[in-house]
């Protein structure tokens, strides 16, 4: 629980820090090169990244478990309330920082978006080979192990074309479906609150995408501890989509934005 409210704290932060180096770099993306790739990849980072690090049933389930540990409703409270208050500051932190290093930082900036990059592509090979070798070390006991009989996974998948078979391991193919779920939740999040209502109505489309997020999370949940075999894909939908659907820390960002303005 404390691990998903730094997680939230952060991508707030960063989600302001992103919001104003998109929008400080948009009105000369077009003529400057170094603009536009700022303003790209700090979009980017905005709607794919920031989307799958934070999401809004991870704040109601750790509200949940605070109040099962506590026993007590209110400690659950408190949990939602922190959460809530402290990104919204944490929020605007952010967007006075991004405003400041977009203005006085800007070498450094550049810099940043040159390696990022490089750096996404040696995290993400660097996670394939972590859940390759991670069940010979701690066991299947993890969430993206398609081979974990616990949740529902297969293993031993193979592939079979003619006479020739090709044996895929659980780990890493668990890994790149809950890869794909999320990238699927990003494209929705945006089509949801970019694309459906845009500018005039953001707020409103992100109220509908969280709560049915939400509903759709408690409902997988009430069907994967009711069924005697719980599925490897809809715990991955669940976790992968809907938190990447629900888009937490950007929807505090519009909402800010909409309420109080930039600031």
């Amino acid at each position: 629980n404390t691990a998903v409210l730094l997680l939230d704290l952060v991508s707030a932060y960063l989600e302001g820090f992103s919001k104003s180096a998109r929008l400080l770099t948009q009105n000369l993306r077009k003529s400057r090169s170094s603009h536009q790739m700022v303003f790209v990849l700090s979009y980017g980072f905005s709607l794919g990244f920031l989307n799958v690090s934070s999401s809004f049933p991870d704040v109601g389930g750790g509200a949940s478990d605070a109040s099962l540990a506590m026993g007590s409703s209110v400690f659950g409270h408190l949990y939602i309330l922190a959460n809530m208050l402290g990104s919204v500051l944490l929020y605007r932190a952010g967007r006075t920082d991004g405003w400041r290093a977009v203005q006085a930082r800007w070498d450094f900036v550049l810099v940043f978006c040159r390696a990022w990059p490089t750096l996404v592509r040696l995290t993400l090979v660097a996670a394939f080979i972590f859940v390759s070798i991670g069940p010979w070390s701690m066991g299947h006991d993890v969430p993206l192990d398609l081979g974990d009989d616990n949740v529902g996974g297969i293993d031993n998948v193979r592939l079979t074309y003619d006479e020739y078979v090709i044996h895929l391991p659980g780990a890493p193919l668990g890994l790149a479906f809950g890869i794909a779920m999320s990238t699927l939740g990003c494209v929705a999040a945006v089509l949801c609150s970019e694309v459906w209502e845009g500018e005039r109505r953001r707020c409103f489309a992100r109220l509908v995408a969280n709560l049915a997020s939400t509903l759709v999370v408690l409902a997988l949940q009430h069907i994967q501890y009711a069924s005697e075999s719980p599925s490897f894909l809809l715990m991955k939908f669940g976790s992968s989509f809907c938190g990447a659907f629900s888009a937490f820390s950007g929807t505090i960002g519009d909402v800010y934005d909409d309420y109080f303005g930039a600031p």
